[in-house]
């Protein structure tokens, strides 16, 4: 029995991606709030909105290997076909500031996105292998009770860590504090799946939306940058708590205007396509736009030493819809190939299994 997919969370998805494809190359200033505001917290939001309490230690240790095969498996897979396109591009003079070294290859992705250039955002794939671990591996029990503890807990850890991510750390300490200010977020969706039927009433309002709008609107004015990389840890804020409460609050204006779209919207809408093939425009954006900027090299508009700069966009008040073209359509191509594939493997196992009770 297949579980029917939520519509809402697919939206969401949706949102978080294209203002991921967005705040990597440009955002219209006057269209929502700026994507280094929320994007990456909505998205370990909805993680937490997912996740499910195993309360066995057996059930745990298969959860690890489940993580294992489908998200830290996947991510050394396009770690090493990326590292091999990057050599060859080198060949050609392109990249060349990327020196790959065993420990970038096999460990630095657990602390930076020093990676191969064209897999940078996967550090969040990597962060959430990390956050799956440690909530599957706190939560013992599934009780309103031991959930609200946890949260004051993780909540406390949260601030502290923004505290520290006023300074620029690296390695083991960036990862610490930048864990701790992702599990904010993924408590919070837990929370919010906890407390759903009451929080739904309230996210749906449109005096919510409108208010929510009116303080963020206050706080960016008054209260300093709320614009952060949650990559590095780093707030730039020294309300240092401001920019993670501010994130919460959009998360909940996405939500509830995900929730009141998802009554108009059907099951095929290109948005919820798009939701559904998250990870692989997560995955393939850049390379979409590296494709764009190769073929404005190749008609003399980009000069060849600007390719090596991922995130270089030619001319981008007048091109920045094909960049979000390109980069979208890199990853639904690339998602629709690996259902396309998942499709031939499960027919092909089907006709195995029958093979072989006709056998018997």
């Amino acid at each position: 029995m297949v579980m029917k997919r939520d519509k809402v969370v697919d939206l969401m998805l949706s949102f978080g991606i294209l203002f991921v494809v967005m705040g990597h190359n440009y955002q219209l200033p006057w269209l929502f709030f700026p994507a280094y505001t929320f994007h990456i917290p909505l998205f370990f939001f909805i993680s937490g909105f997912l996740f499910k309490p195993l309360l066995n230690l057996n059930s745990k240790l298969k959860f690890v290997v489940k993580k294992l095969k489908t998200q830290f498996i996947p991510y050394m897979i396009f770690n090493f076909i990326f590292f091999f396109i990057t050599i060859i591009l080198q060949k050609h003079n392109i990249f060349m500031q990327y020196e790959f070294t065993p420990f970038m290859l096999f460990v630095n992705q657990f602390f930076s996105g020093a990676q191969s250039p064209f897999i940078i955002p996967l550090w969040f794939l990597m962060q959430l292998f990390i956050l799956n671990l440690i909530f599957q591996f706190i939560y013992w029990k599934d009780s309103k009770g031991n959930t609200l503890i946890l949260s004051g807990l993780i909540f406390l850890l949260g601030v502290i860590c923004a505290y520290f991510g006023l300074n620029k750390y690296q390695g083991i300490i960036l990862l610490i504090v930048r864990t701790g200010i992702c599990m904010v977020f993924y408590q919070m969706g837990i929370l919010t799946k906890l407390f759903k039927s009451k929080l739904d009433t309230i996210v749906i309002n449109p005096l919510f939306i409108a208010t929510s709008y009116i303080l963020i609107a206050l706080a960016n004015n008054f209260g300093g940058r709320l614009d952060y990389a949650v990559i590095w840890g780093n707030v730039n804020n020294q309300l240092f708590f401001l920019p993670i409460l501010t994130s919460c609050i959009i998360i909940y204006v996405v939500y509830g205007i995900c929730k009141i779209v998802s009554q108009y919207i059907s099951e095929e809408s290109i948005f919820v396509i798009i939701g559904r093939s998250s990870f692989w425009i997560m995955s393939m954006h850049l390379c979409g736009f590296f494709f764009l900027n190769f073929i404005f090299f190749k008609i003399g508009l980009v000069a060849k030493s600007q390719l090596s700069d991922i995130y270089f966009n030619y001319n981008i008040l007048h091109t920045f819809l094909l960049y979000y073209l390109f980069g979208i359509s890199f990853g639904l191509i690339a998602a629709k190939c690996a259902n396309f594939i998942k499709a031939k493997k499960q027919i092909l196992f089907q006709k195995i299994n029958n093979a072989n009770g006709l056998s018997i």
